[in-house]
């Protein structure tokens, strides 16, 4: 004796399943096709954003812009671009016909060869990043600066800052070099003094000046002239990483770890005229703002510190700009309407999906360029210190995705 109604129906339960999970999969396809796609996207674009900052001439006023021989006009020359976009990601499993959003990021960047082997002297030159979030550029206090009479949107939030320091003795200058690196130190006394405030000229003598009999100057007799240098740091930027910060201030409080990172650099096989690292990083310095007050603690050659104007600064980030915590408020409305007439019965479905997400984008408002004056026989004093910044944290939403679809059926009686 057969059951074929048995078989029907498993042959309908079968199906069911099979096609629950044809579904699935498509879904998963379809998912990762556009996903991939919106990414390629993305960083294509944060490329070519890249290429028209780094390429445009930022003073359009001057024939000449965009020339490296043109010493009064700003060249750029390079661009760091992050772009991030929201995308829509339909669900076919979602019975309410849904979906979901997915974030594609992508950065680009460019450095022209004029640039190479340039260092920035002003503001408007520092190294910077680029935000663009769906659209919307995120631009620091600096992304607006005044050059050659005129406010002209530069953009982007910068990664270093300039500090002078007046006033640094001259046996100590090896050890800024080894720290902050020789092409991000510039003498005052020298060509690049031009950019110093004040111009050019050597710091405070070490020792009561006399006059020279042969030729009426004031000089420094057997004592030291002290510099005046200035210095691009990447910590004084508006939005760092906190662990390079940390690692550059341990070398600039502990003389050990400095000589260790100094080693690291070399092959062993300098001539006997470079200086040792034991003799480069022996000379004292000036500690600036965010390595002031460390603690540390265990072996002396090896210390764990601690910064608390570190720590209270990024109070528990690991860097600034835009922030990877986020929050999605996602909120679904189906609606069914029912319209009985004589002769048939219209139904109308109307879904609505809404999904808005909320970012933050933190940032150092801070001057950017300014001077440290040392006291030269206590340089751990300064008599002129560093101007106090603010922490700004910036809620950034992005805009809601709205989305709407209304089937209608008529069925007759």
């Amino acid at each position: 004796m057969t059951h074929r109604g048995s078989y029907q129906g498993q042959a309908l339960m079968e199906l069911a399943i099979l096609g629950s999970f044809i579904m699935l999969v498509l879904g998963a396809l379809v998912n990762y096709g556009l996903n991939a796609d919106y990414n390629q996207q993305t960083t294509m674009q944060a490329f070519r954003n890249s290429l028209t900052i780094a390429a445009k001439p930022s003073d359009p006023a001057s024939a000449s812009c965009g020339t490296p021989s043109d010493p009064n006009c700003l060249k750029i020359g390079s661009a760091n671009v992050t772009l991030i976009q929201d995308r829509y990601l339909p669900d076919p499993s979602n019975p309410f016909g849904g979906g979901s959003d997915t974030t594609a990021a992508g950065s680009g960047s460019v450095v022209r060869d004029f640039r190479l082997s340039a260092t920035p002297d002003t503001v408007a030159e520092l190294p910077r990043t680029y935000i663009t979030l769906q659209g919307q550029a995120l631009d620091c206090p600096s992304g607006q600066l005044n050059f050659n009479g005129t406010t002209q949107k530069i953009g982007g939030c910068t990664t270093s800052g300039f500090r002078q320091e007046d006033n640094v003795d001259p046996d100590s200058l090896e050890r800024y070099n080894e720290i902050y690196g020789a092409v991000n130190i510039c003498d005052c006394s020298k060509d690049c003094g031009a950019f110093c405030s004040g111009g050019k000229g050597e710091g405070d003598c070490s020792v009561p000046l006399v006059t020279n009999p042969s030729t009426g100057q004031l000089e420094c007799p057997g004592g030291k002239t002290f510099k005046n240098v200035r210095i691009m740091d990447p910590c004084e930027g508006e939005t760092v990483g906190l662990n390079g910060c940390m690692q550059q201030a341990r070398q600039i409080i502990n003389k050990k770890a400095c000589q260790t990172s100094c080693e690291s650099g070399r092959w062993g096989d300098e001539d006997a005229k470079t200086p040792s690292c034991t003799a480069i990083c022996d000379h004292d310095m000036y500690i600036p703002w965010y390595a002031q007050g460390a603690s540390c603690t265990g072996d002396p050659d090896n210390p764990l510190c601690t910064f608390p104007n570190l720590d209270a600064l990024f109070n528990g980030r690991k860097a600034m700009g835009l922030q990877p915590n986020l929050l999605k408020v996602t909120a679904t409305n189906h609606q069914l309407q029912v319209n009985n007439s004589a002769g048939a019965a219209q139904t109308t479905s109307i879904i609505g999906w809404l999904q808005q997400t909320a970012r933050t984008m933190v940032y150092y408002d801070r001057p950017l360029d300014y001077v440290v004056l040392l006291d030269p026989l206590d340089p751990f004093k300064p008599v002129v210190g560093a101007p106090p910044g603010t922490l700004v944290q910036q809620a950034v939403n992005t805009t809601p995705k709205d989305e709407h679809s209304q089937s209608t059926w008529t069925t007759p009686w």
